[in-house]
């Protein structure tokens, strides 16, 4: 499984989660993926644009199926934000 996230703006992050590690660097364990599964099994695929100015635009690629944003997020956004500042 190959996970990608993608965040431009304020809140920039990239990294790349493939055979529990991160980018390639950091060993994580299946509880941390399935965390971030938590965070995300419910968001939608497409959250929409806004044109306002200092937005975070998002892309979320779980195997091919991907989770976008710019501007529109869901409830629990933060929470990812905060699961790239711990783990990434």
């Amino acid at each position: 499984m190959k996970i990608i996230i993608e965040i431009k703006g304020i809140n920039s992050a990239s990294l790349v989660i493939e055979n529990n590690m991160i980018n390639n660097e950091k060993e994580i364990n299946q509880d941390v993926i399935n965390e971030l599964f938590r965070i995300i099994r419910l968001w939608k695929n497409e959250y929409g644009n806004s044109n306002k100015l200092d937005q975070d635009e998002f892309y979320i690629n779980v195997d091919g199926d991907i989770i976008h944003g710019k501007g529109v997020y869901p409830n629990n956004y933060k929470e990812l934000l905060d699961w790239i500042r711990i783990y990434a």
